[in-house]
């Protein structure tokens, strides 16, 4: 918890993007926690799962250069020596006009988050959509990785697509 304390018990998983809350199960009775109050969430290894740790963290805008007023809760994927990975998931839905009538629609997805040592938050390389996939990639990752350009220039010129993200993160941490 943000307070230093810590609360073991059963959350509905997986976490909702966008959620305010979770609900904790203790036994027989529920604590509904404000996520703002949770600084980790840790998993346990089980015989269906690996071990995993979610950080209630700051995060860029899309521009890179503000931080957005509600933190997101990112699961740690790769800790690295310079930079680390985090990945979330991202729920979007609306209403459109087809002609017909409105009709609803709903998008969702993973997002990909970078973090170096020291930063105030964390940055934005990806939205995996599924839709023009290398769009975003090829500038969150390349403004993100400019300090590295041999990198940057290969996400621009599309050696290192989305799918390689892994990758590139290893890439960055070995130079």
């Amino acid at each position: 918890m943000e307070d230093g304390s810590t609360k073991v018990g059963l959350i509905e998983f997986p976490l909702k993007s966008g959620a305010k809350s979770i609900t904790l199960k203790m036994g027989d009775s529920k604590e509904k926690i404000d996520l703002e109050d949770v600084k980790k969430l840790a998993f346990k290894a089980t015989v269906f799962s690996l071990p995993a740790e979610y950080y209630n963290m700051p995060v860029y805008n899309f521009s890179g250069k503000k931080i957005q007023k509600k933190k997101q809760m990112l699961k740690l994927v790769v800790t690295g020596t310079k930079v680390s990975l985090y990945t979330g998931t991202y729920d979007w839905s609306g209403f459109a006009n087809s002609g017909s009538g409105f009709q609803s629609f709903s998008y969702s997805g993973a997002t990909y988050y970078a973090i170096r040592p020291g930063e105030p938050a964390a940055t934005l390389l990806h939205e995996d959509f599924g839709v023009n996939d290398n769009a975003d990639f090829k500038l969150y990752a390349g403004r993100y990785f400019a300090d590295y350009p041999e990198l940057a220039q290969k996400i621009k010129e599309k050696v290192y697509k989305s799918g390689d993200i892994y990758q590139v993160i290893d890439d960055y941490n070995k130079h």
